[in-house]
């Protein structure tokens, strides 16, 4: 990912907190039929430092998965169109303020059972909770579980490095900063409107 100096997310800690917020990444592989892309929730391990995830068994890029060295995942953080007039200068061009995070790891398939039950209850508690009435892999009959669960193939990625990007108007004046903030914040970009004030 281009990454101006300015705009390097370099606290790993912001990083992670990324991955977390914005969970639901994709996972790019380069294989035999080309580039593919498939959208998938992913669960963090930061002991480990290793995304588990799942595909479709009928989804192509599972082949491209047991056989690939790399795997690139990004995940996509709060970003917003910006209008040159918000700016003090009007002369300036329109532009895009966003964080970004992208990891790249070495991908493993998940082949025994009592591994891949684990990863999956660790997903969906991830999601639902462990409060009373929260929904979770036991309530669904042993003979359907086991029939869903030969159908997809369930993989853990071995985080290698993590990039972060967080464009935040750093190259603008205070004012303008401000004014781009106030107008995320109207438009309900409450979030980015906040980084960019603490940025």
């Amino acid at each position: 990912m281009y990454i101006p100096a300015r705009f390097e997310m370099a606290d790993d800690a912001e990083k992670i907190a990324l991955i977390k917020e914005c969970d639901f990444g994709i996972v790019v592989t380069q294989g035999g039929s080309g580039l593919t892309a498939s959208h998938v929730p992913f669960l963090l391990n930061e002991a480990s430092g290793v995304l588990t995830f799942h595909l479709a068994n009928a989804n192509p890029q599972v082949q491209d998965l047991q056989s690939v060295d790399e795997v690139l995942v990004i995940f996509a953080g709060p970003h917003a169109y910006t209008s040159p007039t918000w700016y003090t200068d009007r002369t300036r061009v329109p532009t895009w303020n966003y964080l970004a995070v992208h990891v790249y790891g070495s991908v493993r398939e998940l082949t025994e059972d009592a591994v891949i039950n684990r990863a999956m209850a660790e997903m969906v508690e991830a999601k639902e909770g462990t409060a009373p009435g929260a929904w979770s892999v036991a309530n669904v009959p042993a003979k359907k579980y086991e029939a869903l669960k030969a159908a997809i193939t369930v993989f853990e990625c071995t985080i290698i490095r993590i990039e972060g990007k967080a464009k935040l108007d750093q190259n603008k004046p205070d004012e303008d900063r401000r004014n781009v903030a106030d107008k995320y914040a109207e438009q309900g970009h409450s979030v980015l409107a906040d980084k960019i004030r603490n940025v």
